[in-house]
């Protein structure tokens, strides 16, 4: 996710990066993330909407949703937060 040594610890599947400056992270693998996260919290809403493990993933998904708008804000804003 970065092109240099990361001293970060990974907490999550990947929103410890989204937060990182040096995260390098395209938009087409973000997507996917977000479809697969959207998957599987669909799966733990079906089996216990209100378990530890749905909460944390609906978490995560938020983060990477998040950190798309960020990004397409971005994008809209020509490269300038």
């Amino acid at each position: 996710m970065t092109t240099a040594p990361c001293d970060k610890k990974l907490f999550r599947l990947i929103s410890a990066c989204v937060s990182c400056d040096r995260a390098v992270i395209k938009q087409s693998n973000l997507d996917r993330m977000i479809a697969r996260q959207s998957l599987l919290v669909n799966e733990l809403e079906l089996q216990s909407a209100d378990s530890i493990a749905c909460r944390t993933e609906i978490a995560e998904l938020e983060s990477l949703q998040n950190f798309k708008k960020k990004m397409e804000k971005i994008n809209e804003n020509g490269g300038k937060i």
